[in-house]
């Protein structure tokens, strides 16, 4: 698994200046040692060499470079407070926007997301342009990502897509972002609608700081597997602008093309092999086993659809899993009704209902309430019986 998986970060290494900015690179590096110990020491290495193409200064050895850079940016954050602080006496708005989208701006570089966003708000304040506003949401969202904040990010998104004044980039940008969160709060259905928006060429032109096109495709192939039925997907698929991004990521085109053509067993081989990759992802590894799950039960019900009647061996077999491991999986569809079926484990055979759990249930629960009736009107009429009886008795001792 650790080979096929440095292999992976390799390839993708080799084209990740091109493909993220800021630190979103670093932190996927970051992610990546921190949860596969035998990488570390390379992925903490590619991360440093990160940092330093980003600092403008040439670069001297190492122990030095840390002590220049740690006194440069002290010395920028005393320049950028005290121009504000004069600003502020002098009530220069227009600077002061301009000094807090730039004390912004350093938070963000170093790290201190909470300390940027305050900022970034301040600049918004004195701003007058929507579009600047605009953009100044799009640098709070950069944070929001960084900080693993998605639920703040989802909720701006939507806030600043409902105004008017964005450019192709900017909405490209915010449906990129809110799918993002979604996919990480595993809303994958909510995923694939956002995902759907963005402009393939357009993200080519203007590449996102935290997605690639790849993990747009990536992103997007898996969640409407998950979510979408077998129409839906012919439809996606055959979507020029989603063909593009899912085009750029082989082992998901091969998936979605194998599930279309009922390659099962293929399907199941691909799904392995993205779960090595997924492990590595920083965004999508916390929800990667319930959307890997999803897609398998999606496989099993396909699968058995066709059929009144199979054989429970052959079917592992296909799917290559151990027999408990199957009927696990058959029951757990059968007890949520995605599957109406019975298990005959005499012969280990899965034999289609006509009836769903629930309607049997519902059927004898009709059939209790019908007796129930039948015998509640024999007993008020054995007691109405008896009340007659016992009032003839009295009429005949009156007489007497």
């Amino acid at each position: 698994m650790e080979d096929l998986l440095t292999l992976k970060i390799i390839q993708d290494l080799s084209l990740s200046a091109e493909n993220y900015k800021d630190f979103h690179q670093v932190y996927k590096l970051l992610f990546v040692a921190k949860n596969f110990p035998s990488l570390s020491r390379n992925c903490l290495s590619l991360a440093l060499e990160c940092v330093k193409r980003q600092t403008l200064e040439p670069l001297p050895i190492d122990t030095r470079w840390v002590t220049n850079t740690e006194s440069y940016v002290n010395s920028e954050l005393i320049n950028l407070k005290n121009s504000l602080n004069l600003s502020v006496k002098h009530l220069d708005t227009v600077k002061q926007q301009e000094l807090h989208h730039k004390l912004g701006i350093f938070y963000y570089s170093t790290g201190e997301f909470n300390s940027a966003i305050q900022h970034f708000k301040y600049s918004q304040k004195y701003t007058l342009s929507l579009e600047k506003k605009i953009d100044l949401d799009i640098n709070i969202l950069n944070c929001y990502v960084a900080m693993k904040s998605y639920k703040s990010a989802a909720m701006l998104c939507k806030k600043v897509k409902s105004k008017n004044s964005k450019t192709l980039f900017q909405a490209h940008f915010f449906e990129a972002v809110e799918g993002l969160a979604a996919l990480t709060m595993g809303n994958f259905l909510h995923a694939v609608i956002c995902f759907k928006n963005c402009c393939f060429e357009s993200l080519q032109e203007h590449p996102l700081p935290m997605l690639s096109s790849c993990d747009i495709g990536l992103y997007l192939g898996l969640c409407a597997l998950a979510s979408y039925n077998r129409e839906d997907l012919f439809k996606l698929f055959n979507d020029p602008n989603c063909r593009e991004f899912i085009e750029l990521v082989s082992p998901v085109k091969a998936l979605l093309n194998n599930f279309y053509r009922a390659f099962y067993s293929s399907c199941v081989v691909v799904l392995r092999e993205l779960q090595i990759e997924l492990s590595a992802n920083i965004y999508i590894a916390e929800v990667a086993p319930e959307l890997l799950l999803r897609i398998e039960e999606k496989l099993l019900i396909q699968y058995i659809a066709p059929f009144s009647s199979l054989n429970i061996h052959n079917m592992a077999t296909v799917f290559q899993l151990s027999y408990k491991e199957l009927i696990s999986k058959l029951e757990s569809l059968i007890l949520s009704e995605k599957v109406v079926a019975v298990i005959e484990s005499s012969d280990s055979t899965l034999i289609r209902s006509s009836l769903s759990i629930s309607d049997k249930l519902l059927t004898k629960t009709l059939n209790l309430s019908e007796k129930f009736i039948q015998e509640a009107h024999q007993i008020l009429l054995k007691m109405a019986i008896l009340r007659e009886n016992l009032k003839d008795d009295t009429a005949k001792k009156r007489k007497l």
